[in-house]
């Protein structure tokens, strides 16, 4: 795969950024198309988690955006970037802030260690399972990435989901909740603000 860079002008701050990426294998596949594909995938994991996009696999993908979008990468997949230790390092720094802001778990080291190791290898097998989602991720121009990061985010800080639609007691990403959506909003920061719902776990003290 040929590496390649470039020079993007940000319409939204108005300075010219470096971007780097892996090089095009991505030809055919629609920007507009592969938008989607993110979308349903990060609303699909967050169906299947307790506390809907709170969830620790949809968290994940978010912080995976949001580094793309912060270290102007385009044109690498989500599973090569957590193959590699160097990206997989500072999503893992971003998810742990999220976490801290927005998550359910007072633990959120054990909870990216949970989905991105062990045996099951959680986060690996769903996008796996999911047709051209690492096309789609590399796809994603730089506008697209922190569109989306920025509209995920957006929607972090406004879900109130509750938890009594969980079907199932055990890990904190199963369950029946749904993600709310609330429109394309410009990227947010997370400034370090202290979450209104501090960190919880379950009942059983599993992580969410």
């Amino acid at each position: 795969m040929k590496a390649y860079s470039a020079q993007l002008v940000c319409p939204k701050c108005n300075t010219t950024v470096r971007v780097q990426g892996a090089g095009p294998n991505n030809l055919g596949m629609d920007p507009a198309a592969a938008e989607d594909n993110v979308r349903r995938f990060i609303e699909m994991l967050s169906s299947q988690a307790r506390f809907g996009i709170r969830g620790e696999k949809p968290l994940a993908v978010i912080a995976a955006l949001k580094y793309l979008c912060e270290s102007t990468q385009t044109g690498i997949g989500l599973s090569a970037l957590l193959e590699n230790e160097t990206h997989s390092r500072a999503i893992r720094n971003r998810f742990i802030a999220l976490v801290n802001i927005y998550g359910r778990t007072s633990n959120p080291e054990h909870s990216w260690s949970a989905i991105t190791g062990g045996d099951r290898f959680e986060l690996q097998t769903a996008v796996r399972s999911s047709p051209d989602l690492d096309k789609s991720v590399s796809t994603l121009t730089l506008e697209q990435m922190c569109s989306l990061s920025g509209e995920f985010v957006q929607n972090l800080a406004g879900y109130s989901g509750a938890t009594s639609g969980a079907t199932n007691p055990g890990r904190g990403d199963e369950g029946s909740m749904t993600v709310s959506r609330t429109g394309l909003h410009p990227p947010s920061d997370l400034g370090g603000q202290a979450s209104p719902l501090g960190s919880r776990e379950n009942k059983n003290g599993m992580s969410s």
